[in-house]
């Protein structure tokens, strides 16, 4: 038990230290406390000012001096950005996209299952509540993967972009605090 209580308290030393600088690219809606958060490693798709093409990466890092954010690829400044799209992402959206590919796979395995049914069996047929059945699974899955899957943010009128750069450890201190004065 005892062991258990050190392991715990080393793991929970372990986090906390960890989580100490926090980088945040905040979408906010104007006029209202609802903000929409990333932080690096997220996947977010842009389209810029230059081009009606999405780009899709991985955020790497975000420079606070020129307001941009850094891809694995390019460098893109806030000011550039015409739309921000988020899809499968979160515990909602990836709950969903399970949610329609299992209603996509079960409509093409029950089609599947019993037309190998109706040929091997004499007695029963793919009949009209086959098709039917299979045929709005399908559908039913494409849809939900059509609506719920993507979020479009257009930068304006409606929302703005916010780089935040949540830093607990002052970068003015040089080593421990342990050892050194605090300046004031």
């Amino acid at each position: 038990m005892i062991m258990f209580r050190i392991l715990f308290m080393l793991v929970f030393l372990g986090i906390s230290s960890a989580s100490n600088a926090q980088k945040i690219l905040q979408i906010e809606k104007k006029n209202s406390p609802k903000t929409i958060k990333f932080v690096t490693t997220d996947i977010i798709s842009i389209r810029t000012i230059d081009s009606d093409n999405w780009y899709s990466g991985k955020i790497y890092d975000f420079n606070f001096e020129k307001d941009a954010i850094i891809f694995e690829d390019r460098i893109v400044f806030l000011n550039d950005i015409k739309a921000l799209r988020v899809g499968r992402s979160g515990y909602v959206n990836g709950m969903l996209r399970g949610l329609s590919i299992s209603m996509m796979t079960f409509g093409v395995n029950w089609a599947l299952l019993s037309a190998i049914d109706g040929w091997v069996s004499e007695e029963r047929n793919f009949d009209e509540s086959d098709a039917y059945l299979s045929a709005g699974s399908i559908a039913t899955g494409y849809l939900l993967t059509k609506i719920f899957s993507l979020k479009t943010y257009r930068m304006g009128k409606k929302w703005n972009f916010r780089l935040l750069n949540l830093n607990v450890i002052n970068p003015e201190w040089k080593g421990s605090t342990t050892n050194q004065e605090v300046p004031r």
